[in-house]
């Protein structure tokens, strides 16, 4: 389920979608569930009602949604808290593997982290799946804790 998204704007660089993790349309694999913490989930950064892997927390643990994307360049944000347990999610676009966010910090925080850019091809909408299909050589294990992740049309 998406939060928000720019209905399909003509012209680079418009378009903008923000999707909350616990609303994802497929779980890839793993136990998910929500998370609570002390801050607010709408405030900037925060980890509240996080959708976390705690029950299962294993390597290829990912969730799944469909969102539209304009042919053009993109960029991933992942809003949500980070540890020293935390993995690396891939992002998969229609089976692709585009981008990558390394969710380690030595010390727990509530964070925004960007991802890479990628180039869509062809606008439309497309399948979307976050899977922690690896991690930081300096952490301890494949846990992730996001509250949302944001796409932005950069090109």
């Amino acid at each position: 389920m998406i939060i928000s998204q720019a209905a399909q704007p003509s012209g680079k660089g418009a378009g903008k979608a923000l999707i909350l993790a616990m609303m994802h349309d497929a779980v890839v694999a793993g136990t998910w569930a929500l998370q609570a913490t002390a801050v607010g989930i709408f405030d900037v950064g925060a980890a509240n009602g996080t959708f976390s892997n705690t029950a299962t927390n294993a390597q290829n643990d990912g969730l799944q949604y469909k969102i539209f994307l304009n042919a053009g360049t993109w960029r991933v944000r992942y809003y949500g808290y980070t540890n020293n347990t935390c993995g690396k999610f891939h992002v998969l676009v229609d089976g692709s593997d585009v981008a990558t966010i390394d969710l380690y910090t030595a010390a727990g925080a509530i964070n925004t982290i960007n991802g890479s850019s990628f180039i869509v091809g062809a606008a439309g909408y497309k399948t979307v799946q976050f899977v922690l299909a690896d991690k930081n050589a300096a952490s301890s294990d494949y846990y992730a804790y996001p509250s949302f992740f944001e796409f932005e049309e950069t090109a």
